[in-house]
């Protein structure tokens, strides 16, 4: 692009930054992650470093990701001051881990995302899942219960995996509610009733057993 070429640097840093936006927004996440180590060269920026990390995790790479992710963890620790692009940087990295089935780093950083900003129903149900599949039982309670009061609209899968939660505590009429909630969106899921009809048992044995 000649173009290019003749425009200043503050004016192609203002370019690849904006193209790389624009794609990133448009699921071109290839392109978008081009632009933004474009924009990188020309003058470093955690909203570009963040967006790579982003584009490259959404683009399937996730060992890229991490290991970017993980080199720049000291610069966002320390360095950043946006309390909104650090706690992004976090729960992009946690949402990284989860891809990658590791869920102790999962939770530990939904833990620092949710420590610079408490506000985030997103993270506290990836945190309540990790805790969930870590047997950390009473977090992920503790998490689910706080991603329902804060949210707005619960996300529908929220309430089968709680009630799977509570089937895994034994609180099973408990879990036969959650479960019940879930295939009221998703009437037909297999999985939920089978354990729905399975905790209902469960719950009337549990009650003779008294």
């Amino acid at each position: 692009m000649a173009e290019l070429s003749r425009l200043s640097r503050d004016e192609q840093l203002a370019f690849y930054a904006g193209r790389a936006r624009l794609n990133y927004s448009q699921g071109r996440y290839e392109a978008a992650l081009a632009d933004s180590e474009k924009a990188i060269t020309l003058d470093y920026s955690a909203e570009m470093s963040l967006l790579g990390i982003e584009s490259l995790h959404l683009a399937g790479r996730h060992r890229e990701a991490r290991s970017t992710g993980s080199a720049l963890l000291s610069t966002f620790r320390e360095d950043v001051d946006d309390a909104k692009l650090k706690a992004e940087f976090f729960k992009t990295m946690a949402r990284v881990h989860v891809a990658l089935g590791e869920d102790r780093k999962v939770a530990a950083y939904c833990d620092e995302s949710l420590g610079v900003n408490p506000g985030q129903p997103d993270v506290l149900y990836l945190r309540a899942v990790a805790a969930m599949r870590l047997k950390d039982y009473e977090t992920a309670e503790a998490n689910f219960l706080m991603t329902i009061e804060q949210s707005d609209v619960v996300p529908p899968a929220l309430w089968s995996d709680l009630g799977r939660l509570y089937g895994s505590m034994r609180k099973y009429e408990e879990g036969t509610r959650a479960l019940q909630k879930s295939l009221e969106t998703y009437p037909y899921d297999a999985g939920t009733k089978r354990a729905l009809r399975d905790q209902y048992v469960k719950s009337k044995r549990k009650k003779r057993g008294k």
